[in-house]
């Protein structure tokens, strides 16, 4: 598994303009509960969804081995691979379950979006997005502002997960270096062993190494090397 400099690159564009169009949206639906997100439903919200659906599948699929068993010990082929299958080969090593996020709106809110994935069944924007892509025309109402801000922020925290493209993390503004050599981040960024920094976009905030966050008042940002922006959005150091 590799990726170019360039699929790279392309790939925190298209990033950035996914969230660019989900922030115009929540300028016009600003949240300030997000369970009420989900009575917030517009056409535009089915290309988000779609795309951060569709950029997740791709990285997973990239990331999903050749020789793959099922526990029946029957082989899985990568192109016939679903959500299922990376749950049962990947998620281990991902530890997806377990990331929690940020969401930096006006009022602060804690995001699980792989919450309930398992060997069995899918997130729930993960349906939504299967739906959307096998019939838009029926399914174009049923998308609201939670499926969104879930898939996209989904697609985050599994491209925190991936070290070629969180190498990079540094010239694209998600991992600042906290006073650190930037040598020395970026040599974390392409191990296992990466410290309590964290990974910044317009909305959301991911800790690099799984933390157990229930609520904002939970997060401490004494706790992290990159926290200036942390602080700042909540307004306290512990």
């Amino acid at each position: 598994m590799s990726f170019s400099e360039r699929q790279i690159a392309n790939l925190y564009d298209w990033y950035a303009d996914l969230e660019n169009r989900l922030t115009t949206i929540i300028q016009v639906f600003p949240i300030t509960d997000f369970t009420e997100a989900g009575n917030v439903y517009t056409p535009r919200l089915n290309s988000v969804l779609v795309e951060s659906g569709a950029i997740a599948d791709s990285l997973f699929r990239k990331l999903f081995p050749n020789n793959a068993r099922r526990r029946d010990g029957k082989p899985i082929k990568r192109d016939r691979a679903v959500i299922t299958d990376y749950y049962l080969i990947l998620e281990p090593s991902l530890r997806l379950v377990s990331t929690t996020s940020l969401l930096m709106t006006p009022v602060p809110a804690i995001l699980k979006p792989f919450e309930g994935w398992t060997g069995r069944s899918s997130p729930n924007w993960w349906k939504q997005y299967n739906s959307l892509k096998h019939d838009r025309l029926s399914n174009k109402s049923s998308i609201s502002l939670t499926d969104a801000v879930s898939a996209l922020c989904a697609l985050h925290q599994l491209m925190t997960k991936v070290s070629d493209i969180l190498k990079y993390s540094l010239r694209f503004g998600w991992v600042q270096t906290g006073g650190y050599n930037p040598d020395v981040i970026f040599d974390y960024l392409q191990t296992d062993k990466m410290p309590f920094f964290l990974a910044y976009t317009k909305i959301f905030c991911t800790p690099l190494q799984p933390v157990s966050w229930s609520s904002d008042r939970d997060i401490k940002p004494f706790h992290f090397e990159n926290r200036e922006r942390l602080m700042t959005y909540l307004g306290r150091m512990t």
